[in-house]
């Protein structure tokens, strides 16, 4: 009855774990994220601007000695974020005169550190982009339009754009304190099991993320759908009364 159901030729649980192609990614993430907080427990304020910022952050960071931020920086995902969520803002950054006149081999060009680390993330998530959609959209958080735009910069594209981009650099759930915290909190005591629930925390708040953005650009498209339909039905209506007034 079953004849063409082949039984494993043994255990499942012997068989060899495939290696995921771009393990590569996910350790540069990790390196960066680790930079990062190495950046920010250096400083006394929050260096990341309003949009950024979170009242008790700055004093998360310096409590966090070498050894718990490399333990912090393990999470499977970006700590900083560049509205990779907004289409529309990119379109926009894209579109505008100032991509071309953020000239960085301008000798008076000064480079300061969030523009270096923009550029870092920018890079990063360019070579996400490039490798692999679904990498650069859990990385990233990366909306898929965005994964598309950011793949098709050229590498001067990307250079320019840490400059101009920099305003817009900010921590990752920003507005999600218990988050931090907790991550905080468990790399500095080393906990294992905690860390590893903080990292299943920070993908579900990223998978809610990536969800009210779908959800958004669903409901976008259904009222452009209604308002095409709209234009339609009234152009019949014109052409019918046209029609019989003829």
């Amino acid at each position: 009855m079953h004849s063409d159901i082949r039984r494993p030729d043994g255990p499942c649980n012997t068989r060899v774990a495939q290696r995921w192609q771009h393990v590569r990614i996910l350790k540069d993430v990790r390196e960066l994220n680790e930079h990062v907080l190495d950046v920010l427990s250096g400083f006394s304020e929050q260096p990341l601007g309003a949009a950024g910022s979170a009242v008790g952050y700055e004093s998360l960071w310096r409590s966090l000695d070498a050894d718990a931020r490399w333990r912090a920086a393990q999470m499977p995902f970006l700590f900083l974020d560049l509205r990779f969520q907004d289409t529309e803002w990119w379109q926009g950054i894209l579109a505008s005169d100032d991509l071309g006149a953020a000239d960085t081999s301008d000798p008076g060009y000064e480079r300061t550190w969030q523009s270096q680390l923009t550029g870092q993330v920018l890079m990063l998530a360019w070579a996400a982009a490039r490798a692999d959609a679904l990498s650069a959209s859990l990385l990233f958080g990366m909306a898929q339009p965005v994964v598309e735009i950011v793949g098709a910069l050229s590498p001067k594209e990307v250079e320019r754009l840490g400059r101009l981009v920099c305003p817009a650099m900010s921590l990752r759930f920003c507005e999600s304190g218990h988050f931090w915290r907790r991550l905080v909190m468990t790399a500095r005591r080393n906990d294992m099991a905690g860390l590893r629930e903080v990292h299943l925390y920070g993908l579900r708040l990223l998978g809610g993320e990536m969800l009210r953005r779908r959800t958004y650009s669903e409901a976008c498209g259904r009222q452009q759908r209604v308002d095409v339909e709209g234009v339609s039905r009234s152009r019949r209506v014109i052409v019918s009364q046209v029609v019989s007034t003829d």
